[in-house]
């Protein structure tokens, strides 16, 4: 397996696995008696879920809402939405969403940052062994 394949395996996973904890920890916010914080937070992530979801489907069967999902995913709503949580988690002592917000955050950040520092690295490496070739 390549490693641009291996990257965008990484990514999708993380693509997976962030709305579903961001969208738990909305659902332990609102079982623990927060219920708008804990609603639009499990919303918003089931939104982006189901839309990730849609997006396999071809373009004609796709519906109409997908549109929502990605202008959430573009203007970052979900991420300003759970750092809120977050905080807001913390403030009210609401420690195992704080601590499930706090996984996904960090998950998604070492991710992100763990995938293009890998796929830098392999550039820099072919980059250094060409250029080595050259000179001698």
């Amino acid at each position: 397996m390549s490693r641009f394949a291996l990257a965008a395996l990484i990514v999708g996973l993380l693509l997976f696995v962030e709305p579903p904890l961001d969208g738990l920890a909305g659902y332990l916010l609102f079982h623990q008696g927060h219920r708008t914080i804990g609603a639009v937070m499990l919303s918003v992530n089931v939104v982006i879920a189901a839309g990730v979801l849609f997006s396999f489907l071809p373009k004609r069967l796709r519906p109409p809402g997908q549109a929502l999902a990605a202008a959430i995913a573009h203007h970052s709503v979900n991420v300003v939405l759970g750092l809120f949580a977050l905080v807001y988690s913390v403030a009210v002592g609401a420690s195992l969403p704080a601590l499930v917000l706090l996984v996904s955050v960090v998950l998604v950040a070492i991710g992100g940052r763990g995938v293009v520092a890998w796929l830098a690295s392999e550039r820099v490496e072919v980059r250094g062994t060409t250029e080595a070739r050259r000179n001698h």
